[in-house]
């Protein structure tokens, strides 16, 4: 008998069970580091920079004229970018400043009445026509006394109550004109005086409107994306001439499924890594979450979970502000973060 087979007996019982115990052990550490070699890392939860987009718009047709902004500029709120030139609008502000005038003119002949020469010119016809009625009154009664005496005719007689009826007729439509004049225009007049002012005040706003809409300016701070309008072009309504973007307040838009939405909730902070910009543990603020749409997000897991696993978006912004931040970088978070 060799001498390994005879150390191999001189084992006692518990040392070979000790000896069987590492073995064991042994292979199962092989065997379980082998399983977490061959099984699939997580990928990192992928984000996108995006940015607050406006389309700057005319409101009015027009021909462009020189563009006063590039694409990359900065502007600020209300800074001027492109002048509309509309020969339209100009005759129309003449137009209704004209509309308006006359509109005005007329109520103030409503509101101050007859001028006074006037006032002063139809008082004396009245006063003259009241001297000759009373003159054509006395007439008749004289020619009434003489006809009963027999010295005139009746046809005498017969004129001069005419003549008397005629005058004071006269004299009381000259008092009448006279008064109406003195009293000045009717109330309805007055009012229809009125309503045609503001009805020419409100032609003027508006073509004053149509004539600040010629000038379009920056609707937000920015910077200049896209310009797409040159000099000369002719410009139709609702149309994007530029495009501004809002690089101040940058947010990062992340997908991700519902299993791993516990701890994720408006005011959570995730740190996260820009590779364009070299840097690592950024801090994002969630601000929003939301389901997205059912017919691109389900994802079939019955067979481990038992349920049809959604997605969800997450809008996340930088808990501090975060220089050269642009939209379309990717920021990568840790899904177990």
């Amino acid at each position: 008998m060799s001498s390994s087979e005879n150390a191999s007996l001189s084992l006692s019982p518990g040392k070979r069970r000790l000896a069987i115990a590492i073995f064991g052990a042994i292979a199962l550490l092989l065997a379980l580091g082998l399983w977490l070699a061959g099984r699939p890392s997580e990928p990192p939860l992928q984000g996108e920079v995006e940015v607050r987009e406006v389309n700057v718009a005319a409101k009015i047709a027009g021909t462009a004229g020189a563009p006063r902004v590039e694409e990359g500029d900065e502007v600020a709120k209300g800074e001027l970018l492109l002048t509309i030139e509309a020969p339209l609008v100009g005759a129309a502000q003449q137009q209704s400043e004209a509309l308006l005038e006359t509109a005005q003119a007329l109520q103030s002949i409503a509101e101050e009445g007859v001028r006074p020469e006037d006032i002063a010119s139809l008082r004396a016809v009245a006063e003259a026509a009241d001297a000759q009625a009373q003159l054509a009154r006395v007439s008749a009664r004289r020619a009434e006394t003489l006809y009963a005496d027999g010295v005139i005719a009746a046809q005498r007689r017969d004129e001069a109550r005419a003549f008397a009826t005629s005058t004071a007729a006269n004299a009381r439509a000259a008092n009448l004109q006279y008064r109406k004049a003195v009293e000045g225009a009717r109330t309805q007049t007055r009012r229809a005086a009125d309503a045609q002012v503001a009805l020419a005040s409100g032609g003027r706003q508006a073509t004053d409107v149509l004539g600040r809409d010629q000038q379009i300016a920056a609707p937000i701070a920015g910077q200049v994306a896209r310009r797409l309008v040159e000099e000369g072009e002719v410009i139709a309504p609702a149309i994007p001439l530029f495009q501004i973007v809002d690089l101040d307040h940058p947010w990062v838009r992340l997908s991700v499924r519902e299993s791993r939405l516990p701890g994720l909730r408006r005011g959570s902070v995730l740190e996260g890594d820009i590779p364009a910009l070299g840097l690592e543990g950024v801090g994002f603020r969630v601000t929003k979450v939301s389901a997205l749409g059912e017919f691109a997000t389900s994802r079939a897991t019955r067979q481990s979970s038992g349920y049809d696993e959604r997605s969800f978006e997450l809008h996340l912004e930088p808990v501090e502000k975060v220089d050269g931040l642009r939209p379309g970088m990717s920021v990568l978070f840790d899904p177990d973060g």
